[in-house]
């Protein structure tokens, strides 16, 4: 067994155990982790920007003040100093909105409104500083996390993995049976792991889970397990939403709802599959400290001539 796959199965069997003695998992060693990439020339110029933007916060926010009225001027200030640094960027119209939220809460409640954007403005501040944590190496050639917040148009290489159905929406169940098959065919574990969901009725199941396999050449072209099968992914674009924390099914609605709005002011793009999000820890990590993006395949709408 490859010491990737060792790593996970233990991750998933002590977390499932502690859980059930009502006890938070402890973090991974450095030396459990995946080594760091050196992010690409834009990855770099957005960690900086966000930073910096994340340090104009903080000084707001530690910033002393006479009274309420001046700790409110200080912290909208800081707010709008951020999101101009923040062009273009999701995070930055977030800041804007807690500034709008502030001005009108203050005209009833001004302490109130002072307390509710410190405390927004201190969890964006951590969002902008947060560090995915890559406890396994990415698929060949696969772009890196969605930065927390931020929607962007990403595209994918061609990509194989190992898929199996989640009935009744149970991860362990399917969670073994794919890491049977990589323990079988000695394929190490990868991150992300991804899920495919599907509508029923008016709300979103998880329908399948797969495992990536680091190249599309790698391992068997299909599984002796009838129950996972082998599938090689054509290059595809999605639309993609940075989050941080738990995957929970009210937070995945919420982001599927975010896209559907994104390409409802984008129309030059159209859905072009199921939505699925890409998991890029395992139980192990703490809630705050876990990563995941929500994303819809997208493709080019046809124009009318």
């Amino acid at each position: 067994m490859n010491r990737r796959c060792t790593a996970w199965i233990l991750a998933l069997t002590s977390s499932s155990l502690l859980w059930a003695q009502g006890q938070q998992a402890p973090a991974p060693s450095a030396a459990e982790q995946a080594p760091e990439s050196s992010p690409a020339p834009g990855q770099a110029t957005l960690k900086a920007q966000r930073l910096f933007a994340s340090a104009l916060l903080e000084r707001g926010l530690s910033a002393p003040a006479a009274d309420v009225a001046e700790r409110l001027k200080g912290l909208k200030r800081s707010a709008l100093e951020a999101a101009r640094e923040l062009e273009g960027q999701r995070v930055g119209e977030l800041l804007r909105a807690a500034v709008e939220q502030a001005r009108w809460r203050a005209t009833v409640d001004a302490a109130g409104a002072a307390q509710a954007l410190a405390e927004r403005l201190a969890d964006l501040g951590s969002d902008l500083r947060f560090e995915p944590r890559m406890e396994a190496p990415l698929p060949k050639g696969f772009p890196g996390p969605t930065a927390v917040h931020e929607i962007e148009v990403k595209r994918y290489p061609r990509y194989r993995l190992a898929q199996t159905s989640m009935q009744d929406g149970r991860q362990n169940g399917a969670f073994w049976r794919l890491f049977g098959h990589i323990k079988e065919n000695d394929i190490p574990m990868t991150a992300p792991v991804e899920t495919t969901l599907a509508a029923e009725g008016e709300r979103l199941v998880e329908a399948r889970m797969a495992f990536l396999y680091e190249a599309p050449e790698q391992g068997p072209a299909s599984a002796q397990d009838q129950a996972v099968s082998v599938e090689t992914i054509e290059p595809m674009t999605v639309l993609s939403l940075g989050c941080r924390g738990n995957d929970s099914r009210a937070r995945i609605e919420q982001a599927h709802s975010l896209l559907q709005a994104w390409l409802a002011a984008n129309p030059t793009w159209r859905p072009a599959g199921p939505l699925r999000t890409f998991g890029y820890n395992s139980p192990m990590v703490r809630g705050d400290q876990r990563t995941f993006e929500v994303q819809l395949p997208i493709e080019p709408a046809l124009q009318n001539p």
